[in-house]
């Protein structure tokens, strides 16, 4: 596991893109895996703006309400959401593990 200096900073998954979310039992296991090693999971909500895509190009995109319960429920675990509207920071904001990456 050693990418960087002997650490991996970060995972990321992109649940929308893959067709699965929050809820999927193996995402506990792997909470559990990254906090053991002080690994960040980065959690990508989308890949470009869907107000400029065509409807039938849409990807789903995964509930802040989803992310946060999954935070609350891994307080230890560090969390980057990637590309998250302004709306949805209002939601995720009063979570401490959980930071934000903007496009």
């Amino acid at each position: 596991m050693d990418l960087v200096n002997g650490h991996i900073p970060a995972f990321k998954l992109l649940p929308g893109y893959h067709g699965y979310d929050m809820n999927l039992p193996s995402l506990n296991e792997l909470a559990a895996i990254l906090i053991e090693y002080d690994i960040t999971l980065c959690l990508q909500l989308r890949m470009e703006d869907a107000r400029s895509c065509h409807s039938i190009t849409r990807v789903p995109t995964i509930s802040t309400a989803a992310i946060k319960d999954f935070a609350i429920h891994h307080p230890q675990l560090s969390i980057l959401v990637c590309a998250p509207y302004l709306g949805e920071l209002g939601v995720l904001n009063d979570v401490p593990n959980i930071s934000a990456e903007m496009l």
